[in-house]
């Protein structure tokens, strides 16, 4: 009995000293989500990111050309100026 419970221990011992406690390398930094990454992308991929971020979207501005929009705010929702196909600016409303 003696001999099974000192062997017990020794193999818990052993396999406990084997262990290491540090990670192998430190977890990536997420980045957080801003309304400035929608900035110097295409309209294309404007549209699929703010899809993405489950936000509604709309061109306020084209080609310098104000564009028709309703005055009520929604917080999820961003407005894009383009120009040339580029999102040049974007805003909440």
């Amino acid at each position: 009995m003696k001999f099974r419970l000192t062997l017990a221990l020794a193999t818990s011992l052993f396999l406990i000293s084997c262990q290491t406690d540090s990670p192998e390398s430190d977890p990536p930094v997420a980045q957080a989500e801003t309304d400035d990454d929608f900035v110097g992308i295409s309209l294309s991929d404007g549209e699929k990111l703010a899809l993405k971020r489950d936000l509604l979207y709309r061109i306020t501005m084209l080609d310098g050309k104000p564009q028709a929009a309703t005055r009520d705010y929604r917080e999820n929702r961003v407005n894009f100026a383009v120009e040339n196909g580029k999102i040049v600016g974007v805003s909440r409303g």
